[in-house]
């Protein structure tokens, strides 16, 4: 009967490189499953920072200063940037401003956001 030793051992080394690539790919794919929610954990924050800016924007008929003040806390804190852009337009009786949100000065979400004129 022969020694079967050096077959074993090379069985043995051949399942042990099988499961230590199946441990780099599984780490690698928690990886970037994580990254990728923390990409989608800023946009989330973002929509709901740049939907509720567009409603302040309608509530002070265009106030862009006061959409900023009320909301800067809440983006600093949030780790992302607000930006605010008032665009002149034809319609005299429409005002519209274009959100954009940046984290980490990439950006996030943008909206658009329209109110109503008062007064002109």
């Amino acid at each position: 009967m022969k020694n079967r030793t050096p077959l074993m051992l090379t069985e043995l080394i051949i399942m042990l490189f099988v499961f230590l690539l199946a441990v780099a790919l599984g780490f690698s794919a928690f990886a970037k499953a994580d990254s990728i929610s923390k990409e989608s954990e800023a946009r989330d924050r973002a929509v709901v920072l740049a939907k509720n800016v567009a409603e302040q924007l309608e509530a002070t008929n265009g106030d862009i200063d006061a959409a900023i003040a009320a909301f800067a806390a809440q983006a600093k804190e949030k780790g992302v940037e607000l930006h605010i852009e008032k665009r002149i337009n034809e319609n005299k009786y429409l005002g519209i401003a274009d959100i954009n949100v940046f984290f980490d000065n990439k950006p996030v979400f943008s909206l658009e956001a329209a109110w109503q004129e008062v007064g002109t």
